[in-house]
């Protein structure tokens, strides 16, 4: 478990922005039908890991966070949320499994038993291809394994160098990325490059309370080590 919170805590702070309210109560103490539910997950292929953070708030997403009271309880796959804090305070719940699933089921049981399920879709976005080799003088695909590009999503390759980053966007529509010298202007002929596919869904909750709740999802591929030709 150790080794998975380290990278779901910073991994997915874009997704998660950081905790709204550092405020922390029990949930049999509010309205459960004002419980805002808010689901991340994260697949890491490079060491087969699958997490999710869940967080809990009453009266919307900004609102305490809520530590669950027995009955109460949120699940997902294999077993039960462990409870945690953030360092500035506010409450979470986590887990992690080995493997990859392209549709995540979480529950959430409130405190009066009432069920909510939702199937978080997580879409890979693997290299085709093992050998990647850009260049600053022509423009290459990169191709990837996964549902094509999706309108709302985002999905990109990231070029890290020794100094600085840069992404391409997929081709939408398509399972490629179009690569253009104009991309790759600011790194230095011969240069060494990390290639990473980052892909990452949101929406709304399929089931929640009348105060709704959303759901975050991210998919980052292994990555790719190559010399700018």
């Amino acid at each position: 478990m150790k080794k998975f919170i380290i990278p779901i805590l910073s991994g997915l702070s874009v997704l998660l922005a950081g905790c709204p309210s550092n405020r922390m109560m029990e949930s049999k103490f509010v309205d459960q039908d004002a419980i805002y539910q808010k689901h991340s997950v994260s697949y890491e292929e490079e060491g087969d890991l699958t997490g999710i953070v869940s967080e809990f708030h009453v009266d919307g997403v900004n609102g305490t966070t809520l530590v669950l009271t027995e009955p109460s309880d949120v699940r997902c796959e294999d077993g039960e949320l462990r409870a945690g804090t953030y360092l500035l305070g506010g409450a979470y719940y986590y887990h992690s499994f080995n493997g990859y699933l392209p549709v995540v089921t979480v529950e959430f049981i409130d405190y009066q038993k009432k069920s909510y399920v939702n199937r978080l879709p997580l879409p890979a976005a693997r290299f085709t291809e093992q050998t990647v080799k850009p260049g600053l003088h022509r423009t290459i695909t990169v191709a990837f394994d996964g549902p094509p590009c999706a309108k709302g999503e985002s999905l990109q390759l990231r070029i890290d160098g020794d100094s600085l980053s840069a992404s391409v966007d997929a081709v939408p529509g398509g399972t490629f990325f179009s690569v253009t010298p104009a991309d790759l202007q600011k790194f230095k002929p011969a240069e060494r490059l990390t290639l990473q596919i980052i892909r990452k869904n949101n929406g709304p909750l399929r089931e929640a309370t009348i105060r709704g709740g959303d759901y975050y999802t991210a998919y980052y591929s292994k990555k790719i080590t190559t010399v700018l030709e």
